[in-house]
């Protein structure tokens, strides 16, 4: 592998990233009680707790949110 290869794939993870840190913490903070029943009254630890992992799959999450609507 290359550096420029590396460099790409780096650059593509962080975006991949900011973007699904962006999607989670609206995901978690606006519409997760609407969404998921489970989510209502969820305290802010328990968001915090699911942050990493709604970032890593925000594709699903977004796709369960417009879904919801």
């Amino acid at each position: 592998m290359t550096l420029e290869t590396a460099t790409l794939l780096v650059h593509i993870a962080q975006g991949w990233l900011a973007l699904g840190a962006l999607v989670a913490a609206a995901f978690l903070f606006v519409a997760f009680g609407r969404v998921d029943e489970g989510g209502k009254g969820a305290s802010v630890a328990t968001r915090l707790f699911l942050l990493p992992g709604c970032a890593l799959l925000w594709p699903v999450i977004a796709l369960r949110w417009w879904r919801s609507k």
